[in-house]
């Protein structure tokens, strides 16, 4: 049986790691819309979803993988993470809310897991996250212009 349990330190490392240097690749498909890509990875913003509250954006961040990934648990691996993130393009901060993991069928590997149950720090400077500039500042450009974003 799967562990419901996720290291997500080691899962943000993969995703950061794999967007180094991203560069376009995916085709947009409504309502997500994709603003980082490479061979490896695709992260893609659910443009319907966006809530505002001054400046803080909750998003939810899809990321497509090539190649399915180990989950951190040594349960099954994993093809796509969605994660509701907290994001103050102003403050150059995020912050991870909830984060949900789906193998290669589309079936969720362990429950959604929520900002408490992740372990991990309230908000961070872009620079410290663990997805870093390579994720934020190309999702904030993408925010930016887009309405009500």
């Amino acid at each position: 049986m799967p562990s419901s349990r996720f290291r997500t330190p080691t899962v943000f490392a993969l995703a950061a790691a794999s967007c180094i240097a991203c560069a376009p690749r995916h085709a947009d498909r409504p309502p997500w819309v994709t603003f980082v890509s490479n061979a490896r990875i695709a992260v893609l913003a659910d443009t319907s979803r966006i809530v505002r509250a001054g400046n803080v954006r909750d998003v939810w961040l899809r990321f497509e993988y090539s190649e399915p990934q180990p989950a951190p648990s040594g349960g099954d691996s994993f093809t796509r993470m969605e994660l509701l993130e907290g994001v103050n393009c102003a403050a150059r901060q995020a912050h991870e809310r909830e984060m949900r993991i789906y193998d290669a069928a589309g079936n969720p590997v362990g429950p959604p897991r929520i900002s408490t149950q992740l372990g991990l720090p309230g908000w961070r400077r872009f620079e410290a996250h663990p997805m870093g500039v390579a994720l934020f500042d190309p999702l904030c450009d993408r925010l930016a212009h887009m309405p009500g974003g």
